[in-house]
């Protein structure tokens, strides 16, 4: 069988299985718990400090040793499958590095500086590639804080501005003085709500504070 027929049958056969586990398993429609800005919050794993510099592990620390730690190992396997009769990883790599050398070295810079720089060019393009790759996996992280009296979700990381501002009562000295201020505020809105008495349709009176 072709190589291109099995590529069809393969991508068929997965097309299927989706189509039937939507059939089986259905849809709930929109899905509010993923939220792709989430991925670009970064809280430190491991804090460390030295000499006043932030050298904290975090996602990104992670990510940057996964993709050396790919980048090595994959190397290293395609050295070791490199054979004199070509075979198709050596073919795969000629294309690659056809790519880094042409495209990106030999266009960006002049002949001895190209061959001098290219090992770390190419390795560099490389390891972006997989890092790059390992962004698509989502990593799951909360960004969100409940605010329970109004029913909020208050997001707390917002790039440039500092979290301790994202967070209403972080922002008050005394923690308990902002309750005590929320509950009033909270108290307020229902009482303002009991003027309209059973005019107000149901699901918004459900959506009020809750002092």
């Amino acid at each position: 069988m072709r190589t291109r027929n099995k590529v069809l049958i393969g991508f068929g056969v997965y097309l299927l299985v989706i189509i039937l586990l939507a059939v089986l398993f259905g849809n709930a429609g929109k899905n509010d718990e993923f939220q792709p800005q989430n991925e670009f919050k970064l809280p430190a794993w491991v804090n460390i400090k030295v000499f006043g510099i932030d050298l904290s592990v975090n996602r990104a620390v992670l990510y940057l040793f996964l993709g050396t730690v790919l980048t090595i190992v994959t190397m290293t396997w395609i050295a070791r499958r490199m054979q004199q009769k070509p075979n198709r990883v050596q073919m795969a790599v000629e294309t690659a590095y056809d790519l880094t050398r042409d495209n990106i070295v030999g266009q960006n810079l002049e002949g001895k500086y190209a061959t001098k720089w290219f090992p770390f060019c190419a390795t560099l393009f490389f390891f972006i590639w997989f890092a790059n790759m390992m962004g698509y996996i989502p990593l799951p992280t909360n960004t969100e804080e409940t605010v329970n009296i109004f029913g909020l979700a208050v997001p707390t990381y917002v790039p440039g501005v500092p979290a301790e501002v994202m967070r209403p009562r972080d922002t008050w000295s005394d923690g308990a003085a902002y309750d005590a201020q929320a509950k009033k505020l909270a108290e307020m809105f229902r009482k303002n709500f009991e003027k309209f008495g059973s005019n107000i349709a149901p699901a918004i009176a459900d959506a009020g504070p809750k002092a």
